[in-house]
């Protein structure tokens, strides 16, 4: 499964914007940001260095708005187990030499018991600044980043790398699904609105923002339920490649 998912990612982050403008009508958004420097943060000079980790969806917000028998993908947790795996190959893919850490309880090298993590990542991803606040500002392109950063997130991310030893967090944030099935059947449309940042973690900054909030219609032999979390993570893949090719951010407006 990991390999289909690791093919579908390459062709599809090639063209992951120009395919899904053509696919889903944005209703607020996409907007997307980055610092400046990110190219140089996200892929350093010592790769194979790099300690990368990361977060699971926590709570999707997840329903089924009519009736559908053969809705079998219609859950929560299949939309998580299926982002999990889509995102973990997108960061073998992008970051191939640096060690990649599912950062959850129970998944080596993370203890069972660890229950700081959840904590931690809650706190960060409940931050207006990578939580509902970035989709307040609507963007078609990729801009630079600005960003205050407050002290009380810059000791969490301090306490995150010290603790764990990561240098960058690919954190997803509070994510809602919405499937729209027409005629008892698993077509129709599907409306996700999902929120995604990159963390600096030891120096405490966002080194990549989005937010999209989207409906998407399913073509002929495509299945709301299933493989929808290609319609927010392959335009996240095609903004990584942009910056790993050498990202220049805008002029001022």
């Amino acid at each position: 499964m990991a390999r289909f998912f690791r093919k579908k990612l390459l062709v599809s982050a090639l063209g992951g914007l120009l395919w899904l403008s053509g696919c889903a009508a944005s209703t607020d958004g996409p907007w997307r940001d980055a610092a400046p420097d990110a190219p140089d943060r996200l892929w350093t000079a010592r790769p194979e260095a790099q300690r990368i980790a990361l977060a699971s969806l926590l709570d999707v917000d997840f329903s089924v708005e009519g009736k559908c028998d053969s809705c079998h993908g219609a859950s929560a947790n299949y939309w998580e187990f299926e982002y999990d795996n889509i995102l973990d190959s997108m960061a073998r893919e992008f970051w191939p030499e640096a060690t990649v850490l599912r950062f959850a309880p129970g998944i080596p090298p993370f203890a069972e018991g660890d229950s700081a993590i959840d904590g931690f990542v809650r706190g960060l991803a409940a931050w207006s600044g990578s939580g509902d606040g970035i989709c307040q500002g609507v963007d078609s392109s990729l801009v630079a980043l600005r960003y205050a950063v407050p002290p009380e997130i810059r000791k969490l991310t301090a306490k995150l790398s010290a603790k764990y030893n990561v240098d960058l967090l690919l954190l997803p944030g509070k994510t809602e699904v919405t499937l729209f099935p027409r005629g008892n059947e698993p077509k129709g449309s599907v409306r996700i609105v999902h929120r995604f940042s990159v963390w600096d973690l030891r120096r405490g900054e966002p080194l990549y923002r989005s937010c999209r909030d989207l409906v998407w219609k399913s073509p002929r032999g495509e299945q709301i339920d299933r493989m929808t979390t290609p319609l927010v993570l392959d335009p996240v893949g095609a903004d990584l490649k942009t910056l790993r090719d050498g990202w220049v951010p805008p002029e001022p407006r």
